[in-house]
């Protein structure tokens, strides 16, 4: 909408019409605001995931590790008691997944009988507590910017779209009023490139052909 606006301008047989493209161009920037604003909230969302589940990792092997030092034999039961797997194996997964493994250890590390092993119950429930503000936050970011594609952005690159196709059929009439190319109403026209959908912004389809419907 931007180019054909300029386009509009510069041209003095469509002139007129560049300031009643305004409107939509208010309507976009309102929208590339509210997606700017979405896709902030995502970003700082996933940072805070990032930032717990390093976090978790951390504790993870440093209860491996305290185990070893009290232990000196991880094929002992209390040693896998905890780590079925490898640390390393764990600290991989992705939060959700090391959380679903990890909460099931403080029951028993409350009840071990060194202390040090004991003051993992407590770190790890730290952890957990911020883990889950952090997935909550996450989830609702997540929500909030697929909501606002499908009742906002979705809807206003269709409004834009059709809105475009009247234009097109205006300039048709008009160039053979005054007797213009029939290319002339192509030239007011840029088309972009499709985004993925989980990053689109209000779009424009392909310059509409002569025989399209108007």
């Amino acid at each position: 909408m931007s180019y054909t606006r300029a386009r509009f301008s510069g041209d003095a047989d469509a002139a007129d019409l560049a300031a009643t493209l305004d409107p939509y161009l208010a309507e976009i920037e309102e929208a590339r605001i509210g997606q700017r604003r979405a896709e902030m909230d995502v970003i700082a969302a996933q940072a805070q995931c990032d930032y717990v589940n390093a976090r978790l990792d951390d504790t993870v092997i440093d209860l491996a590790d305290e185990l070893l030092y009290i232990l000196k034999d991880r094929t002992s039961s209390r040693f896998t008691r905890y780590f079925q797997q490898t640390p390393y194996s764990i600290v991989r997964m992705a939060l959700d997944s090391e959380l679903a493994v990890v909460r099931r250890w403080t029951g028993s590390l409350a009840t071990e009988p060194e202390e040090s092993l004991k003051a993992f119950a407590t770190r790890f429930d730290g952890v957990f507590a911020l883990a889950d503000a952090a997935l909550e936050a996450q989830t609702k970011a997540l929500n909030t910017r697929k909501d606002l594609r499908v009742r906002n952005l979705e809807p206003l690159a269709k409004k834009l779209n059709e809105a475009r196709y009247r234009l097109f059929g205006q300039l048709v009439t008009r160039a053979d009023e005054k007797k213009l190319s029939k290319q002339w109403p192509h030239g007011f026209f840029k088309a972009k490139s499709r985004r993925g959908a989980s990053g689109s912004e209000p779009e424009e389809l392909e310059t509409p052909k002569t025989d399209d419907p108007t």
